[in-house]
């Protein structure tokens, strides 16, 4: 075992918050930063290609954590995906960027996350964004997130969202501006026709600019050390074996997402205590909420086969390699946040489902696929329901259990259906009529539709909410100031942070919290050097 004294502060994972959060607490000269990947640090130009990114999901940069059997799905474990390598997540995902309603920012305040309302966290957007609409209310110009629009229509694009006005959702021209329910056409991380991750947009330009950072790649941070009640660095294993401490004369921040930041938290003698006696791990902080009040939003894809008019698309590579346009140039295409039909609406009612276009095959150049052209997919964005992970093991290599017990809360169940009932409504709307042709009939009862969702449920790989912020040491893990409570030197700031899911996609909230936790990492450390 070897010791390298090499940083002030180290950050656990480079997936969406570690990248930003080392960009951002590097660009003071005088903070030695060290960011640690479990993955690789190469980006192949298959991740670059946005059309390529439903593939990404089954690929070499995706760590599968498959659930328990769920009593939801039939009793089948459903395949839980999060990324690994840089950037994680926001270099194998949709790339959609859905900013959350303000009114999920103002819910975690009032649940106690004093300085997380929207007055606080809408304006960072202002110096994350780099929109294409250019500097508004809700929008940054120059920022290091490039956001822009589909930068080729598919042929269905609009006849979907004319499908969506026929369900008497509103349109909206841009759903993270005032109106941010109804359908609209997607907006993604895409610059030129090529993915833009947070690598590309903080990490990169930081690398090349700063000696102060260092990234370190194919290691796996095994715990996080602990002299008393202070973090003092981590034990990490390379990739060839080799082992060593790393020491922060600052701090630990763990950014490793929310299934491996309670694992490492727990691997460290941090979580519940009864479990942690169950693997032999000494207690050094009994919190019973690490890995507890796991959330994430259940899916359902409705297939569908489109005509050739409408799908065919010979040239697709040419035209992406010749000038990166064409239909492998854009993933995202339509997107709709909607309330359940069973909740009302209204312009005060936020959303509680997301639908998205999803199309497959030989349209946009992707390899060779038997089965449906496509699929309108509805997904939960307000989940009541909670699950846990927790450790199988006391070995830092092996996989977490996960629970995220789906639709165990009635009123879940109730909402997906209504939600998967529209989207076979859709299907077969005025506007899509002889443009696509559904794959199976709508279920004719209740029933029938319980037994598709329980045959088909997925997700769409967001989990978040396993260290909560709080003020409660008993439902909550880190502080308002992203703190672990009771130890000095040990933040956390990832998805695992949120008190409840966002109620959209949590990409672009993610980076959100990456930027103010490097504004409250950067206070802290400040105070305790005026301290000194």
């Amino acid at each position: 075992m070897s010791t390298d004294v090499s940083a002030d502060v180290v950050v656990v994972g480079a997936g969406s918050a570690g990248c930003v959060l080392a960009a951002r607490l590097s660009e003071d000269p005088g903070l030695r930063v060290t960011l640690i990947e479990t993955g690789p640090g190469d980006v192949p130009e298959e991740v670059r290609i946005p059309a390529y990114g439903g593939l990404l999901m089954t690929g070499e940069r995706a760590w599968a954590s498959p659930t328990v059997p769920q009593t939801s799905a039939g009793g089948r474990v459903v395949p839980l995906v999060t990324g690994t390598g840089l950037g994680g997540g926001s270099s194998i995902n949709s790339m959609g960027w859905l900013q959350a309603h303000p009114a999920d920012y103002d819910q975690w305040a009032a649940a106690g996350a004093d300085g997380w309302d929207a007055k606080t966290l809408v304006p960072l957007f202002a110096r994350i964004e780099d929109h294409e609409l250019g500097a508004s209310g809700t929008h940054g110009s120059g920022g290091p997130m490039t956001i822009s629009g589909p930068r080729h229509l598919h042929p269905l694009a609009l006849p979907f969202v004319r499908a969506a006005r026929e369900q008497g959702w509103p349109v909206s021209a841009d759903l993270n501006g005032e109106q941010r329910t109804g359908v609209s056409l997607a907006a993604s991380n895409v610059r030129d026709g090529r993915r833009h991750s947070v690598v590309d947009g903080y990490l990169t330009p930081a690398v090349l600019s700063r000696a102060n950072l260092t990234v370190l790649t194919g290691t796996r941070v095994e715990r996080v050390l602990l002299e008393g009640e202070r973090a003092v660095g981590v034990a990490v294993r390379h990739e060839t074996g080799s082992t060593r401490d790393i020491l922060a004369s600052a701090g630990v921040v763990v950014t490793a997402g929310a299934l491996r930041t309670p694992q490492l938290l727990m691997l460290s003698g941090i979580g519940p205590a009864a479990h942690l006696a169950e693997h032999g791990i000494a207690v050094i902080r009994d919190l019973p909420a690490v890995g507890s009040y796991l959330q994430d939003h259940p899916a359902v894809a409705v297939p569908f086969v489109a005509g050739a008019s409408v799908m065919t698309y010979p040239d697709a590579r040419a035209d992406y390699d010749l000038a990166r346009r064409g239909p492998l140039s854009t993933l995202a295409q339509v997107a709709a946040l909607v309330p359940s039909p069973v909740s009302g609406t209204g312009p005060d009612v936020p959303p509680e489902l997301v639908f998205g276009l999803a199309l497959l095959g030989a349209h946009s150049g992707l390899p060779a696929f038997e089965g449906p052209s496509g699929a309108w997919l509805v997904g939960l964005v307000d989940p009541d329901s909670r699950g846990t992970v927790r450790l199988a093991s006391p070995d830092p290599g092996a996989e977490v259990v996960v629970d995220p017990r789906y639709l165990s809360e009635d009123n879940d169940r109730r909402r997906l259906r209504e939600g998967t009932r529209a989207a076979f409504r859709m299907l077969t709307s005025d506007a899509l009529n002889g443009l696509v042709q559904p794959l199976l009939p709508e279920p004719a009862d209740d029933a029938a539709l319980d037994a598709f969702i329980d045959a088909t449920l997925a997700t769409y790989f967001h989990p978040a909410g396993t260290a909560r912020i709080g003020t409660d040491t008993a439902t909550s893990v880190v502080d308002p100031g992203l703190r672990v409570h009771g130890l000095a030197g040990l933040w956390v700031a990832d998805a695992s942070v949120m008190p409840r899911i966002t109620r959209t996609l949590p990409q672009a909230t993610i980076v959100a919290v990456a930027e103010r936790a490097a504004e409250l990492v950067a206070a802290s450390l400040g105070e305790v050097n005026r301290a000194d």
